[in-house]
């Protein structure tokens, strides 16, 4: 009454049947080394390619609630859009947007977002749609107010990262970016 190996198609293996000889045994042990290795391997490219996947949806959200942002505060006065996100960007790295960009290599013409990893994402997507949350629910009007807003939301999100997991957002690693459909035949 022997259970069939549901994926090998062979009897279950038992302890005995471990043996280093030829024996049809360690034939069946070797092929089920094999068929793990295969899928252990296999399931890392899944986890790497469903991270790369993650990343890219939460760039293309931070791209569709900076924009959002964006019409939020020109409603409510904004005259000079690269002040004010100046100023989200020097509450949470402590630095301006064009030095985080010499600090992370990234080139004229790209955008910082497009090289940070998923945490780094999350939490910048955090400030966007909680800049914009202030904004509206204190009825915040003018270019000097709104700056003011966007920083101290900066600094707000940049106090709980350091105080959640213990890195400053300015630490993060550049990414290697990645766009929807890369690897693809």
């Amino acid at each position: 009454m022997a259970n069939r190996y549901p994926i090998l198609g062979s009897p279950v293996l038992h302890a005995t049947s471990f043996r280093s000889t030829g024996t049809c045994a360690s034939q069946k042990l070797r092929a089920a080394q094999a068929y793990f290795v295969t899928m252990a391997e296999a399931f890392r490219h899944y986890i790497q390619v469903t991270e790369k996947v993650e990343r890219v949806q939460a760039r293309e959200e931070v791209s569709e609630q900076e924009r959002t942002l964006s019409a939020v505060a020109f409603a409510a006065g904004v005259a000079n859009h690269q002040f004010f996100q100046n100023e989200g960007y020097r509450g949470m790295y402590c630095m301006n947007l064009s030095e985080l960009r010499e600090k992370r290599g990234v080139l004229s013409g790209r955008s910082v977002p497009d090289f940070m990893g998923g945490e780094e994402l999350a939490a910048n997507l955090f400030r966007i749609t909680q800049t914009q949350a202030k904004i509206r629910n204190e009825k915040l009007h003018g270019q000097t107010r709104l700056e003011r807003a966007a920083h101290d939301v900066g600094h707000t999100v940049r106090e709980t990262m350091i105080k959640v997991s213990g890195k400053k957002p300015e630490i993060f690693a550049r990414c290697r970016r990645y766009q929807i459909g890369e690897g693809k035949a």
